[in-house]
This record gives C-alpha cells, structure tokens and sequence, in this order.
C-alpha cells in the first residue's frame, strides 16, 4: 500500500483561538476537501491548540515547524498573508523544499502526479 501524501494546513496563531468560528469552520471544510482529494490533512491549529495556553511564540512556532517538516506539503487559508505567523511558517516549508498551496484543485492535480493515478 503506497504512504499516503500528508499536507499540513497552516492557520494563524491568532486564528487557532476557539472563538474564531469563520475561521475554524473554514479550515474544517478544508480538511474535509483535502481528504476527498485522496491526502492525508493535518490542520496544524488542531494539533497545536492545547498547547497554545502553555507554550510562548517561540516554542509554538517551533513545534509547528517541526510537524511541518514532517509533510509533504502545504497548504494555505484564505487571508494567511494576513499574518505574521503564516508568513513565516510558509516560509519555513518553503525552505523545506515543500510544495505550497492556496486551492484544493492544485492539490488534486499534485496528489494524482505524485501517485500515478487518478485520484
């Protein structure tokens, strides 16, 4: 069974907060779309939230990039060029080699090239 293709979406800091419901339901329905287009999504908001409370900017966005580098590639939200943090997270998967991304259709085209068949 070949690996699935993991790509990280990224969600400003200032965004992850709970209270952010355009936000989260938006970064939600791009989890769900990432899925159907045959990748493995990891919403990088979701798995740094807890740790939000407890960890300062430095760590959060260390632990962030250390899951970035994990990924395949990268996906952006609309509006991420809003935001320090999104900024220099996309420019660390950028430094990283990682493929960068802002529709779903692109990731569509990407997954289906990188497995060889259609997806």
């Amino acid at each position: 069974m070949a690996k699935k293709l993991v790509v990280a979406v990224i969600q400003p800091r200032e965004l992850a907060r709970l209270e952010s419901r355009v936000q989260q339901r938006m970064a939600c329905q791009v989890v769900i779309d990432l899925s159907r287009a045959g990748v493995a999504p990891m919403l990088l908001a979701g798995a740094m939230q807890f740790q939000d409370a407890t960890l300062d900017r430095l760590d959060w966005y260390e632990n962030a990039c250390e899951l970035i580098a994990r990924c395949d590639a990268v996906m952006v939200l609309p509006d991420w060029d809003k935001f320090t943090d999104s900024h220099q997270l996309r420019d660390f998967a950028s430094d990283c080699g990682l493929r960068i991304f802002e529709r779903i259709e692109d990731v569509k085209v990407w997954a289906e090239e990188r497995a060889g068949v259609p997806v």
